[in-house]
């Protein structure tokens, strides 16, 4: 055995033996539900290998541990490439043919013989089966294959948006971070000995890097302001802050109805997908996301939604904006605009005024706040569509 190789694995006795001993002491603790590391505690961490080999000899490492089954039953959903794809492809699909079907009965139900049942036929056979009952009149069959070219050229446009994405974020993270949120943001994440000893095999491995606090083996304190500047040390600064919002690979695509490319993808995929935070149209890529907690410190509190984020945090609280003010005081703050898509930020106007310099921007989905954010020298310079959603955008002038 190398020397390298010897270290290494001394390292990661070493860490064991200290987690499971720390996880002995912590369990005479009282937790207290207001100090659980993912609620009032900021949490950033960053996956640097999607190396399936690797996660699988992790997962493996912890049989029992529900969470390693979940990875290692998901592992394969994790996607780096872009997908290949072609109209026979798109056509060929059940959810095409489950959609070819649905147009009809709902069009032309009552007045035309049923379709082509989904059992006994293939895509193909059920655009012919159409075709052919509808082919008496002219006007509905040539209606038909508009239809049937639409649903395409939607698919068309999914595909590509969710490659754009693939390739703009380097890949699927979403689902591993939604299984590691599990471990990092538990409530007994200090207190159980078997989450310890896996955030130090993350650490060890080289597998997860982030917060300093999360890998230690008692709670500790922990601000917005450090989980930010780590942020910035392991991916780099970015100039714009989006709350309540991430990195989403699934989005509405303009053209298509809602759910419409979730639905698509799953099918057209065979993969599974986390979709808790996957509403919006823009794309973050590139911005600073952070997941907002809601319901107060006695919430049941998830990160199904954060895994789209990059910090785990509580923007509603002034803690968080007395953070990002302090940074900006400093002149530590790379923050030029804010972005709220949470629709919670109603009356926040005078921390986010506090924590931009002129020229910064704010942008919402909420309306009639310009007499607010006026009062504290910002102006509307104008709105933006997205779907049904209108985002009024405001920049500080004085």
């Amino acid at each position: 055995m190398c020397a390298k190789e010897f270290f290494k694995k001394l390292a990661v006795t070493f860490c064991l033996i200290v987690s499971v001993c720390a996880a002995t002491e912590a369990t005479e603790i009282e937790l207290v539900p207001s100090l659980g590391l993912g609620r009032t505690i900021p949490g950033y961490f960053k996956i640097l290998t999607f190396d399936k080999a690797r996660w699988s000899t992790f997962a493996d490492t912890f049989p029992e541990q529900p969470v390693a089954k979940n990875i290692k039953k998901h592992i394969d959903s994790i996607q780096l490439e872009p997908l290949v794809f072609s109209r026979e492809d798109i056509f060929s699909t059940e959810f095409f043919k489950e959609m070819i079907r649905q147009k009809y009965c709902t069009s032309f139900k009552g007045d035309r013989p049923v379709a082509p049942n989904l059992r006994t036929v293939n895509s193909d056979g059920m655009f012919a089966g159409i075709l052919n009952i509808l082919h008496t009149t002219e006007g509905d069959a040539v209606g038909f294959e508009a239809f049937v070219e639409e649903l395409i050229t939607q698919s068309q446009s999914v595909i590509a948006a969710y490659n754009h994405r693939l390739e703009t974020s380097g890949g699927n993270s979403e689902l591993l971070k939604h299984f590691l949120g599990k471990i990092f943001f538990a409530e007994e994440a200090y207190l159980n000995s078997g989450f310890t000893a896996m955030r130090m095999h993350l650490l060890v491995e080289g597998l997860v890097a982030g917060d300093h606090h999360l890998f230690d083996t008692e709670i500790r304190s922990h601000t917005f302001t450090q989980s930010l500047l780590r942020r910035i040390a392991l991916e780099g600064e970015a100039d714009t802050l989006v709350l309540g919002c991430g990195h989403s690979l699934i989005a509405d695509v303009a053209g298509t109805s809602a759910d419409f490319a979730d639905d698509f993808l799953k099918a057209y995929t065979n993969k599974t997908f986390v979709h808790s935070c996957q509403h919006c149209q823009c794309d973050h890529d590139g911005q600073i996301a952070v997941a907002i907690t809601e319901g107060g410190l006695t919430a049941n509190i998830s990160y199904d939604g954060g895994a789209h984020a990059d910090i785990f945090a509580d923007a509603v609280t002034p803690t968080f904006w007395a953070a990002l003010i302090q940074l900006k005081t400093e002149g530590r703050s790379p923050i030029r605009n804010i972005i709220d898509h949470a629709f919670m930020l109603s009356a926040h106007e005078e921390y986010i005024a506090n924590s931009l310099g002129i020229g910064g921007t704010f942008r919402t989905y909420l309306p009639d706040l310009t007499e607010k954010f006026e009062a504290v020298g910002f102006a509307l310079q104008g709105t933006q569509k997205f779907g049904e959603r209108t985002e009024y955008i405001f920049e500080k002038v004085r």
